[in-house]
């Protein structure tokens, strides 16, 4: 009885590693869509970021005017998940449109000021543009932006 026991608890066990290790190409292969860099579309992007750069675990930016100094933070990617719509959505929606959303936590700096996180929500029908919403340091809403990938450029 025992022994069926330890057999059954290493085949539970040996599932579990079979689906983690399935599962984390998928995961990769979505964050890589996320990586590169990343050219505001509105005003207040082109001005606050001008381009983002994402890297693995960091992001840079050099805003488009000289009060909005350059970053470069690290960040943390705090969850991922697709839906038909996200949250604090601005954005007009489209039927049938669904979202591979990312949500980093940026590391705290000087240069990252009250910003402490980056939603980005990349429609499956449009690649190469994201809606972005930021929340400060307390999880509030910031702002609401648009970028588009720019092509070849990577971190």
């Amino acid at each position: 009885m025992k022994i069926s026991r330890e057999l059954s608890q290493m085949n539970n066990a040996m599932v579990i590693l079979a689906l983690a290790l399935a599962a984390a190409p998928a995961a990769e292969a979505g964050e890589a869509a996320l990586l590169g860099t990343w050219s505001g579309n509105d005003r207040a992007s082109e001005a606050i970021y001008g381009k983002l750069q994402i890297g693995e675990t960091s992001i840079s930016w050099r805003g488009g005017n000289p009060y909005n100094p350059p970053c470069e933070t690290t960040y943390a990617l705090v969850s991922t998940w697709s839906d038909t719509t996200y949250p604090d959505n601005t954005f007009g929606l489209q039927s049938g449109r669904t979202f591979r959303i990312f949500k980093l936590k940026l590391e705290p700096k000087p240069c990252t000021g009250l910003e402490g996180y980056f939603q980005f929500a990349l429609p499956t029908d449009e690649p190469g543009y994201a809606e972005v919403v930021t929340y400060g340091t307390d999880d509030e809403q910031t702002g609401w932006h648009n970028f588009s990938k720019i092509a070849g450029e990577t971190e």
